[in-house]
C-alpha cells in the first residue's frame, strides 16, 4: 500500500553567514578623512584669497581698487 509509506523529510539547507570585511571599510574611512582635510585646506585658502581681495578693494564707492586690479588682471593697475 503506497499511501502508508512514510514521507521522506526534506533536509533544510543552512544558510551560510557572510563574513564582513572589516579591513576594507577602515581603509575607506581613512580616505574620507584625507578628502575632508583637503577640502578644509582649499576652503581656508579660498577664504584667505577673498579676504585679500576685499581688503584691497576697500569699502564703498570708487574709493577702493577695482576687482580686476585687486586680482591682478588690470594692466593699468
Amino acid at each position: 500500500m503506497s499511501f502508508l509509506k512514510k514521507k521522506k523529510k526534506k533536509k533544510k539547507k543552512k544558510k551560510k553567514k557572510k563574513k564582513k570585511k572589516k579591513k576594507k571599510k577602515k581603509k575607506k574611512k581613512k580616505k574620507k578623512k584625507k578628502k575632508k582635510k583637503k577640502k578644509k585646506k582649499k576652503k581656508k585658502e579660498r577664504e584667505r584669497e577673498n579676504q585679500i581681495i576685499s581688503n584691497r578693494m576697500g569699502e564703498g564707492g570708487r574709493g577702493g581698487v577695482t576687482l580686476g586690479s585687486a586680482l591682478g588682471l588690470d594692466c593699468n593697475a
